[in-house]
């Protein structure tokens, strides 16, 4: 990022108010009182856009860290702009593990994770945020028994999860907007049919996957391995979901160092 009279950016993505860095701006700029002036921001995606995995958050969390941190602006101006931009931007300013409550930006820290394999997998298709809530609240309201609104005993609370990857076990979890894509995507199912026997025969499944799961509101899932997982396997599992014509790449739990 450079000072600069102008601000240049790619042109697939939009610079408006539906663009978490250009709220980030607007947002700090009514809560500091003053301008933040001119900048020229380059922004290269690593990652897929609309994949549920976070981006536009992490995007916005780096610019405003910066932002303040020139400006000499107060820790506390920073996390009340964070939550007012959206509830993951307070966790990418967090740099680590940690549980959300509420919206998701009430946040408990926690010591970090072993550093496992994850696979983080797309389907060659993207799923608006926006749109999957406005979805999600649809199938719900229709009717009070919905199951999405059951408090399914065999579930485990996000503590559980944690402490089960933490001793690297097995984890049952779900995630509810893989019902809701099922319901209005169906290109999603052929997806979710593959997705879903990654790693499976019959009735059981790889021993070295400890989860896996759709990210956020879709369309990318994961997978995560145990740490001592053949390197060769998860080169292997990777092939697979790129053969079907998926993006695919491998990566690890990080540490979250504080920038």
């Amino acid at each position: 990022m450079e000072h600069d009279p102008s601000i240049v950016f790619q042109p697939e993505l939009r610079w408006d108010g539906r663009n978490l860095l250009y709220k980030a701006f607007e947002v700090l700029e009514n809560a500091a009182g003053h301008t933040c002036g001119h900048w020229k921001i380059h922004l290269k995606k690593t990652i897929p856009t609309q994949s549920g995995l976070g981006g536009g958050s992490a995007d916005a969390a780096v610019l405003l860290r910066f932002l303040c941190r020139r400006f000499g602006l107060d820790p506390h101006t920073e996390w009340s702009v964070a939550k007012r931009l959206g509830a993951d931007v307070p966790f990418f300013l967090l740099c680590g593990t940690a549980i959300g409550e509420e919206n998701g930006s009430a946040l408990s820290p926690l010591p970090p994770l072993p550093a496992l394999p994850v696979l983080l997998v797309q389907p060659p298709y993207a799923m608006s945020t926006a749109k999957m809530y406005e979805q999600y609240d649809q199938m719900v309201s229709r009717s009070p028994n919905h199951p999405l609104r059951e408090d399914r005993s065999d579930q485990q609370t996000a503590q559980d999860v944690y402490m089960a990857l933490a001793q690297q076990l097995p984890v049952i979890s779900r995630n509810d907007f893989e019902e809701v894509a099922l319901t209005y995507y169906p290109e999603y199912r052929v997806f979710h049919s593959f997705f879903s026997r990654l790693g499976e025969d019959g009735m059981h499944r790889d021993p070295a996957i400890l989860l896996k799961r759709m990210s956020g509101s879709g369309s990318a899932h994961y997978v995560v391995f145990k740490a001592d997982t053949d390197p060769s396997v998860l080169a292997r599992y990777e092939s697979l979901c790129r053969d079907a014509g998926c993006w695919a790449t491998l990566t690890r739990f990080s540490r979250g160092d504080v920038v």
